[in-house]
């Protein structure tokens, strides 16, 4: 569902694989409100034969009409328009081409019987055919047998169909056929996916998933499971580790051979029923739903408790270290008399001729007695290590409440050769009495102890080195240390976990990619060797470097380089987007807009869009009136999208609580949401704002910090914000002032990985897009992998630690020398290639989901993958850094992005008009949350844009305000609606304005 607005043909062979864009919105052929010259060119030309047909057909209307059709036949694929859903530029070049009068162009539809005639002669001329029933029913089960195993996504059926109808060289159907053809491929799929897992299931195992429904006290182990995390502590921890023991009772022996993405929407579509609703389902559809739901709980609380590992060791660790620092000031005293007295000593030493002397005087400084107190102070002083270990070996009891079942519930695996981590984790297993001091040191691995802890842990002979003791509590603490160090580092993965799990488990299988290899590279657009991709770009970078160092005191006032090595870089001119100037302009223009209320807001971009239309019940029955529904749906909006609450709205419009959680849960899915959005912004492209301000092909990326509750497993302090715990939103931005995607994220997470994530979601596979975000985007990883993904990544530059890197030709650079620390290895490039591919092959077979590959690629550095991508993102990032310092253009293009990209998270915070505070504790619903104010904010954005359209359109308009203003005025302004009081809706209401779309001429 990536919001796109203007309709592109898909690769043909995606056809058969489901979309890496998983987002994307039904990319139905039309074409778009306004063409440029190159496009109106290629489309609407008449060769000789189309306008000797043309003129064949008959006089003026019938000339212009048979000529239109055709070549928007021809373009199109379809025959499924009037004239007036053509631009007006295309119209005016056919009647150009024929000779017509322009008032032909006037003509805006025509009757049934006519278009028939007309669109019966142009299939005969272009050669193409209607779908026969015979072959509707052909697609569908080509539909069947292939992407709808893989895919749920109706827009991404719909768009593989349309290419499957242009292939076959047939007329696309209409919309709504399509739509229907999909549905039913994507129900019998479903069906054939339901068959699979009740064939994989037991009498046994059915009857013990039923039992997941059945009520203990008042709740039931289906609630139980449903319960969020708590916050990370050894308790909490070991109660997680007793819920994953609890949840695999239920679980059925082994996995069908149905794809993930299913198992993952049933639980999807199970976290949204209740244990009662659960129960009414039938038989088949309630145990599909009952066993995604626990595979994917099963890897949720996997890497949950991962989680809970890792922060309660970061904090076991911190406390030793406070401890020890503590520690160490209390002893300063102590540890300048000892200095005191070891200095004094000394200089007897170096002062005294012989060893009688040095006897007197030693004796001499201080008697015996006072000796021997000194002695006793010295080994009673602990130094900074012992403190440090003596403090983490106090918490151990706390680390033993969960010790023996993270023993026997984590299963864990190596990614490397070394499998010395796992066996020492079987034998712990083995060994987990808690009246045990001591291990066997028969069989015991040692060597994988970190040497502190090997230190206290294991004993050895002197001369033989044979280990003869080993202490079971520091042995267990520095075991534990080196999990959580695996696992960090990736070297360790979690079996069934999902972002900790292998790598190896996310991608296509290493035979088939390397039996395949030139069709998956091919397919990807790359070169099969290394050396083809980067050849030019080293070649570029040498010739960038050589100019920089040989103008360099003609580009020093704008691009240098530091005393350090660093690079600088200038303040440019002209970039701010908003001038005192523009906003006393914006603010004449927000009084003149009427004030209105929220929801009326909603409601008249319903008018518009229909977007309300996407919230359908997930059990597919509708049975409340639609105005019920509107009131609903626009509580639920109002709670989540303004963050009121669900009290709040449901006293605002006259409804209970428990019906507006009640929409959300069962209307209201992330998905629904998402279809919203898009649809909102679909409408908004045809604006002439939309059209004035920008274009899809630019996103601005930045994050913004909510507060969140503090007994949430997933909230953090963030390193710049001290106003307690919190998440962030990240939202990806057109700069025409509409959100294509949000994100949940945990605090002091690599933005950049997400940043790719949203943009993967949110571009074309065929057009490239440029990615505009500040400094956090400007890892060199995540360089080289946008670049391969055809994203082009400009970020923010500022004069921190920035340098460049050099291609290893042998050139020496007079002024630019400090700033080359080294050079690009091209041997890792080479070595990593074919892995680079493989991964890239995956995501574009959406077999990975690209966070977790990346956060696999960014936690484990040494990867052969992530090597050659850090090389890579060198040549990438010094390109860029060479380009932004010499293009001013380039400078000030993006600083006026990220300007605008912060206004809108001011924007965001007032339409938050009840506070920043998100009260949901998992990523998933505050993601959910955040989409619910995407909605908000493009609806306000969509009435904005036609609400000032229709200022500047009445008599008078805003003196002094020019074209070039207009494209710096943002549709962003809420001064004029109203988030509080009590509202009743007037759900026959009509919009004071209408739609008006972007024309030219």
């Amino acid at each position: 569902m990536p919001l796109t607005a203007q309709p592109k043909s898909a690769a043909a062979e995606s056809a058969t694989r489901p979309s890496r864009h998983r987002l994307q919105r039904v990319m139905y052929p039309w074409l778009p409100a306004i063409l440029d010259s190159d496009t109106l060119s290629a489309i609407a030309t008449l060769e000789s034969e189309e306008r000797a047909f043309a003129l064949a057909c008959g006089k003026g209307r019938h000339q212009y009409l048979h000529g239109l059709y055709l070549k928007a036949m021809a373009v199109l694929g379809h025959s499924h328009f009037q004239p007036k859903d053509l631009p007006r530029q295309f119209r005016l070049r056919i009647i150009a081409q024929l000779g017509l009068e322009d008032r032909l162009a006037s003509i805006f539809a025509i009757s049934r019987g006519e278009k028939s005639r007309i669109v019966t002669a142009v299939r005969k001329f272009l050669q193409i055919s209607r779908a026969t029933p015979e072959e509707l029913s052909r697609v569908q089960q080509w539909l069947r047998a292939g992407l709808a195993q893989k895919e749920t996504d109706i827009a991404v059926l719909i768009n593989a169909t349309i290419e499957r109808f242009r292939g076959i060289g047939m007329e696309i159907p209409s919309r709504n056929a399509l739509q229907s053809l999909s549905q039913r491929a994507l129900k019998e799929a479903m069906n054939d996916v339901l068959a699979a897992i009740d064939r994989h299931l037991t009498p046994a195992e059915k009857r013990t998933l039923d039992r997941l429904l059945s009520v203990k006290g008042n709740r039931t182990p289906f609630d139980d499971l449903k319960t969020p995390v708590a916050q990370a502590t050894p308790n909490n921890l070991a109660t997680t580790l007793s819920r994953i023991e609890h949840l695999q009772s239920f679980l059925p022996l082994g996995k069908p051979t149905v794809a993930r993405h299913h198992l993952e929407r049933f639980a999807r579509q199970a976290e949204r029923y209740t244990a009662p609703e659960m129960s009414q389902l039938r038989q088949s559809s309630r145990q599909a739903l009952l066993f995604g739901f626990l595979f994917n709980k099963r890897a949720f609380l996997l890497d949950a408790v991962a989680d809970m590992a890792l922060r309660v060791w970061d904090n076991t660790r911190h406390q030793a270290t406070e401890h020890a620092n503590l520690r160490l000031q209390s002893m300063s005293q102590a540890y300048e008399r000892q200095q005191e007295t070891l200095t004094a000593l000394l200089s007897i030493i170096q002062m005294s001729h012989n060893p009688e002397e040095l006897w007197q005087n030693v004796h001499q400084y201080k008697d015996e007695k006072t000796y021997g107190l000194l002695l006793d102070d010295l080994k009673g002083i602990e130094g900074w290590n012992g403190c440090y270990f003596r403090k983490i070996e106090d918490h151990y009891p706390a680390l033993r409440r969960f010790l023996p079942q993270w023993y026997r519930l984590i299963p864990l695996c190596s990614t490397t050769m070394d499998n010395a981590i796992p066996q020492a984790h079987a034998f712990a297993k083995r060994h987990v009495q808690a009246d045990e001091i001591e291990l066997p040191p028969k069989e015991c691995p040692v060597d994988f102890l970190p040497p502190p802890w090997k230190n206290k842990a294991v004993k050895r002979y002197q001369r033989t080195q044979k280990v003869v003791r080993i202490f079971k509590m520091p042995y267990e603490l520095g075991l534990f240390d080196a999990t959580v160090k695996g696992i960090k580092q990736r070297t360790l993965a979690i079996v069934n976990a999902q972002r900790h799990g292998p790598m190896t488990d996310h991608l296509l299988p290493r035979e088939q990619f390397l039996s395949q290899y030139q069709a998956y590279v091919q397919r990807l657009g790359h070169p099969l060797q290394a050396k083809e991709y980067y050849d030019t770009k080293r070649t570029r970078l040498n010739e960038g470097l050589t100019h920089f160092d040989r103008h360099y005191s003609e580009i020093s006032g704008q691009f240098w380089v530091n005393q350090d090595g660093t690079l600088g870089y200038s303040r440019p001119s002209g970039a701010r987007t908003l001038t005192p100037r523009l906003k006393r302009l914006a603010r004449v223009l927000g009084r003149q807009i009427p004030e209105v209320s929220i929801l009326d807001v909603l409601l008249d971009c319903h008018c518009w869009s229909g977007f309300m239309d996407a919230f359908k019940p997930i059990s597919g029955r509708q049975s409340m009136a639609e105005k019920e529904r509107l009131r609903h749906l626009l509580a639920a909006l109002y709670a989540y999208g303004c963050n009121c609450g669900p009290t709040q709205a449901a006293r605002a419009l006259q409804l209970l609580k428990n019906q507006v959680v009640y929409i959300r849960r069962r209307y209201m899915t992330t998905s629904n949401l998402m279809d919203a959005a898009a649809m909102i912004s679909q409408v908004y492209q045809q604006t002439p704002m939309a059209q004035r301000l920008g274009n899809l092909n630019v996103l601005m990326t930045d994050s913004m910090q909510v507060r969140t509750l503090k007994d949430s497993l997933i909230a953090r302090q963030h390193h710049r914000y001290l106003s307690g715990k919190s998440t962030l939103i990240y939202q990806h931005v057109a700069p025409n002032c509409i959100c294509l995607f949000t994100q949940a994220l945990i605090c002091n997470v690599s933005e950049a990985i997400h940043m790719l994530v949203g943009t993967l979601a949110c571009h074309s596979e065929q057009e490239p897009v440029v990615n505009i975000c500040d400094s956090a985007g400007k890892s060199n990883l995540v360089f080289g992998l946008s670049r391969l993904l055809n994203i082009k990544l400009c970020p923010r530059v500022r004069s921190r630690h920035l340098k460049l890197w050099g291609t290893g030709d042998g050139t020496e650079y007079k002024n630019i020398a400090a700033a080359i620390p080294g050079q690009i290895r091209w041997d890792r490039i080479e070595r990593s290639w074919q892995d680079i591919m493989w991964i890239l092959a995956s995501i574009d077979a959406g077999t990975a989901k690209p966070v977790v590959i990346l956060n696999h690629l960014v936690s484990n550095p040494r990867h052969p993958a992530a090597q050659g991508l850090e090389e890579l993102g060198k040549l990438e990032r010094s390109l860029y850094l060479l380009r932004y310092g010499m293009e001013m253009d380039l400078r000030r293009f993006v600083v006026s992005h990220t300007s605008r990209r912060e206004h809108w998270n001011k924007f965001a915070r007032e339409v938050l008009a009840f506070g920043d505070l998100i009260r949901e504790k998992t990523l998933e619903n505050q993601e959910e949350v955040f989409w619910f104010l995407t909605v908000v904010q493009n609806a306000i954005v969509l009435w904005n844009a036609l609400s000032l359209e229709n200022v500047l359109q009445s008599p008078g308009g805003i003196e002094g305000l020019s074209e070039e203003d207009l494209k710096r005025i943002l549709p962003t302004m809420t001064e004029h609606i109203n988030f509080v009081g009590e509202f009743n809706p007037d759900f026959d209401r009509k919009p004071p304005f209408e739609l008006r779309r972007a024309t030219i001429g």
